[in-house]
């Protein structure tokens, strides 16, 4: 999700886009689907933890290889975030699992 500069309004973050919202401060928790154009929702998005990248879902075509003013989405998920920590599959290996 990223922010509309002008607003202040959370919108999918889009690559191309050119209004603040290309660049992400965090993660829907979970799918929101069926909006209308123009409708709004509210909704709980993660802005620290431990996040599965393989489970993210972009819009408009971007993954988190694409390159946002210098930087990857993966890049900038992790450090304009308050702490998402991208992860590769959940952990198991601690004896406390």
């Amino acid at each position: 999700m990223g922010r509309i500069a002008s607003t202040g309004v959370l919108i999918p973050s889009t690559a191309s886009a050119v209004d603040g919202s290309q660049f992400p401060i965090g993660v829907l928790a979970r799918d929101v689907v069926n909006l209308a154009a123009g409708q709004t929702q509210q909704c709980a998005i993660c802005i620290a933890g431990d996040v599965s990248a393989p489970l993210l879902i972009f819009t408009f075509g971007d993954t988190l290889e694409t390159v946002v003013a210098g930087r990857r989405y993966r890049d900038r998920l992790q450090a304009d975030s308050a702490g998402i920590v991208l992860r590769g599959r959940t952990e198991m290996t601690d004896y406390d699992n």
